[in-house]
């Protein structure tokens, strides 16, 4: 692969954005330590590979969905959405990002197939769902409001924490369940504002994802409504007794949903003014996560 396809294809896997997944993972793990798991390195290492190896699929076969399209012509973008423009200056590369999203699903798969083979087969229905939702999210889900609006959360959420949990501590339980509800919801929110600035370039390419199928003004509300579910599944595991009392610090980046949902409530069809809101969504997304996991295995 020459330099230049190289270039491209880093940039279909959205490198900065990847930094959602280890934050998330670091949840994971520190739900597992609270349940007193070894953490063996190994262990930590794969599924992070493994996480990361997902994430990286999703990306590029959406960057080259997206291309061969041609939707990327339409959008306007953004930092935060609208693709990253790598195959518009690079067309050359399509088939070469192409099979980095294949190869990373392979990594992926092989990681999950040999934590099946020793936990046994609990694990494959995670793992299929979660297989399911990479290939099919940019091609099938975009035109499905509601399979649109939780896809995204349900993979980072409810199946990477769980999944980890049962390769972590050997048993499924529902408090790890509860906790990843807030990914669920962050994770959510974050894809729904991105489709913002581009409802009518997704619109022409026959997507009908939330925002398009049901306006912006009923889609912040739901933004809304994610966001305060997910500091009553924070407030509600912390009174539970699922997560120590020191968690409550975790409502200093999740309060960041609370202000992306006043810039998606006000800013809906100006995207300048939404970009701010836009980063602060992105870094609630990261930090949120991230600062649970720390309170978690250090607290």
């Amino acid at each position: 692969m020459n330099s230049a396809n190289m270039k491209t294809v880093m940039q279909s896997m959205r490198v900065p954005f990847l930094l959602l997944t280890p934050a998330i993972l670091m949840l994971a793990f520190g739900i597992a330590k609270q349940a007193g798991s070894d953490l063996h390195w190994l262990d930590l290492t794969l599924i992070m590979v493994a996480g990361i190896a997902a994430h990286i699929s999703v990306n590029c076969l959406n960057e080259y969905a997206d291309f061969h399209s041609g939707l990327d012509l339409n959008t306007e973008r953004t930092p935060f959405s609208g693709g990253s423009g790598g195959l518009l200056a690079n067309p050359n590369a399509a088939k070469a990002v192409f099979v980095a999203g294949i190869v990373a699903l392979v990594v992926c798969t092989l990681i999950g197939l040999y934590y099946i083979q020793i936990f046994g087969y609990e694990l494959l229905l995670l793992g299929t769902v979660g297989a399911l939702i990479i290939v099919a999210y940019t091609p099938l889900l975009n035109r499905y409001a509601w399979a649109c609006l939780v896809a995204p959360g349900l993979s980072f959420g409810p199946l990477m924490i769980m999944g980890t949990w049962y390769v972590l501590v050997g048993e499924f339980d529902w408090a790890p369940l509860l906790i990843s509800l807030v990914p669920f919801f962050l994770v959510n929110n974050l894809l729904l504002l991105n489709q913002f600035p581009d409802v009518e370039a997704d619109r022409q390419s026959g997507r009908k994802h939330f925002v398009i199928s049901y306006g912006y003004q009923f889609s912040a509300y739901m933004f809304g409504m994610q966001a305060m579910a997910a500091v009553f599944v924070l407030l509600g595991s912390i009174v539970n007794g699922y997560v120590p009392p020191l968690s409550i610090v975790v409502m200093l980046p999740l309060g960041l949903q609370l202000v992306a949902f006043y810039g998606a409530n006000k800013h809906q069809h100006n995207i300048a003014a939404l970009a701010p809101y836009m980063a602060m969504n992105v870094a609630s997304n990261i930090l949120t996560p991230l600062v649970f996991g720390l309170v978690l295995l250090w607290g």
